[in-house]
């Protein structure tokens, strides 16, 4: 009978309350990733399509979109959106 509060607002109100910050999802594995990879994700994180990426990196663009499911699945994302965003908080954007 009770209101309903979706488990990821849950996180987050128990950070504010305790006075910490939540953990960016995919963070803890940044580490996991190699330096293309890295690169890649900050790419990414500026909005480049895979095309625009392949150019930048000079190389093909499948291997643009390897890279890019390599980052997905290491960092338990689901979409590059989601790997936009942590590469800003991360920092990794010029």
């Amino acid at each position: 009978g009770g209101g309903f509060v979706a488990p990821e607002m849950t996180t987050a109100l128990i950070a504010a309350v305790a006075g910490t910050r939540p953990a960016v999802p995919g963070s803890n594995n940044i580490q996991d990733l190699t330096q293309r990879e890295r690169d890649v994700l900050s790419l990414v994180g500026r909005g480049l399509t895979n095309g625009q990426i392949a150019e930048a990196l000079f190389v093909e663009e499948t291997t643009v979109k390897t890279h890019v499911q390599r980052i997905l699945g290491k960092l338990a994302l689901a979409n590059r959106v989601q790997a936009a965003v942590l590469a800003s908080r991360l920092g990794l954007i010029e």
